[in-house]
């Protein structure tokens, strides 16, 4: 297949995502997320029964969970936009040569072009930061609407362990979503770093 048919091989952000490469494709990822998934666990593992008791309320849980959420909503937003319009500056600086050369390369182990391997980090990085941006919106907007319905409403016994293993859950899957992320940025870091010496290197040999 010509490279130029390879270029719109993907029709749509799923395919593009499947095809991204992974996270854990970098020893350091794997150590990290080891670490972190361990000291959360382990975290969670000595606090759980002090998490949520029967003299909690629910706007107090709620409240905390509302704040997790502003604040990955306002971190998210602020660095995808970063990334976007570092992105856009990015591409239209960089030779359209360069692009060509590249998507003509093949990137060993991985079935996809050098162009293509660079930008799918790219496009992985961004829906991963636009799915934990929607994810904490819709957290933090719909425990508001659980707040205001319900600012008296006290903790039955029954619901403690309900309402303590839901905690939990959001616990860990933001705080691993957190690593996630900022490993992603890692890697984002590193492409533009690559591709920046990439074009060193093209630029002197056509001199």
């Amino acid at each position: 297949m010509d490279w130029r048919d390879q270029l719109f091989e993907e029709r749509s952000l799923s395919s593009v995502f499947v095809r991204s490469p992974g996270l854990f494709h970098s020893h350091f990822n794997q150590v990290a997320m080891i670490l972190v998934v361990t000291a959360v666990f382990l975290l969670l593992f000595y606090s759980y029964n002090g998490l949520v008791d029967e003299s909690s309320d629910v706007p107090a849980v709620v409240d905390v969970i509302i704040s997790w959420s502003e604040i990955g909503t306002t971190i998210s937003a602020s660095i995808l936009g970063f990334l976007l319009a570092g992105f856009a500056i990015f591409a239209s600086v960089t030779r359209p040569a360069l692009f060509a050369n590249l998507a003509r390369i093949e990137k060993a182990n991985t079935g996809l072009s050098e162009l293509k391997y660079a930008f799918f980090s790219f496009m992985n990085v961004f829906i991963h930061y636009v799915s934990f941006l929607s994810f904490c919106l819709i957290v933090s907007l719909s425990l508001e609407f659980l707040v205001a319905d319900s600012a008296n409403w006290q903790f039955l016994p029954g619901d403690v362990e309900k309402i303590r293993i839901s905690y939990v859950i959001f616990i860990l899957v933001y705080s691993i979503w957190i690593t996630v992320l900022i490993l992603k940025l890692k890697s984002v870091i590193w492409n533009v770093y690559q591709i920046v010496l990439l074009s060193i290197a093209d630029f002197d040999e056509n001199v």
